[in-house]
C-alpha cells in the first residue's frame, strides 16, 4: 500500500496485507494471511506467524535474540491467531512469545 516501507531481507508470505505507512525492518518474516495495520512498525528480526493481525500504529520490537508473535508454538497453528492492538508497544526479551497458546492442533 501507499507509503509502506519494506527493508531488504524481509520474507512476506501469501495473502498478507501491509497497511499504509507501515515499516518492516530487515531480517523479519510474515507468515501467510498476516495483516499489518497502517503506520505499524516491525523492527528487525521479528517473526509473525500465520493469521495474526498487527493493529494500526502498533510497534513490535526485540530486545534479544528475536521476537515471535502469535499463533501456537506447537501443532498446526490454524486457530484464530493473535491480535496486537493498535498503538500497542510490544518489546520482547530473548525468544519471547507474544499471544497465542503453547500447544494443540488448533
Amino acid at each position: 500500500r501507499r507509503g509502506a516501507r519494506i527493508d531488504n531481507l524481509v520474507q512476506i508470505a501469501h495473502n498478507c496485507d501491509i497497511g499504509e505507512g507501515a515499516i518492516i525492518a530487515a531480517h523479519s518474516g510474515l507468515a501467510g494471511s498476516v495483516r499489518v495495520g497502517a503506520r505499524a512498525v516491525l523492527m528487525g528480526r521479528v517473526g509473525i506467524t500465520d493469521h495474526v493481525e498487527i493493529g494500526a500504529g502498533a510497534f513490535v520490537g526485540i530486545g534479544g535474540a528475536g521476537a515471535f508473535v502469535g499463533g501456537r508454538a506447537g501443532g498446526s497453528g490454524r486457530g484464530a491467531g493473535a491480535f496486537v492492538g493498535g498503538g500497542a508497544r510490544v518489546c520482547t526479551g530473548v525468544g519471547a512469545l507474544v499471544g497465542g497458546g503453547t500447544g494443540g492442533t488448533g
